[in-house]
């Protein structure tokens, strides 16, 4: 059991690392999308809603392929990166989304 451990976590690492890299494209993308959305341009912002979900439903299947570490890695890492985007959104960081 204790070999397998190392493997777990990496799993879990890697996951995590893409579950943040997804959060911040996935958010990012929803902030154009608002701007779009509002500005006009309503057929683009649809289009790139239906893009953001399939990105977010392809890299969460191909964590689950891995493994529940991935996925369950994957899942904390988006969490973590909405709360920190999230948060900074909410200070009014210059920079930071929406």
């Amino acid at each position: 059991m204790t070999a397998h451990l190392p493997l777990l976590l990496a799993l879990f690492l890697a996951g995590a690392l893409g579950g943040a890299l997804l959060a911040v494209a996935f958010f990012r993308g929803l902030a154009l999308e608002l701007r779009l959305v509002t500005g006009g341009a309503a057929l683009r912002g649809v289009a790139l809603h239906v893009a953001r979900f399939a990105l977010a439903a392809g890299v969460l299947a191909a964590a689950a392929l891995q493994g529940a570490a991935a996925l369950l890695g994957a899942l904390a890492g988006f969490e973590l990166a909405r709360r920190v985007l999230l948060a900074r959104a909410a200070r009014g960081e210059p920079g930071r989304l929406p």
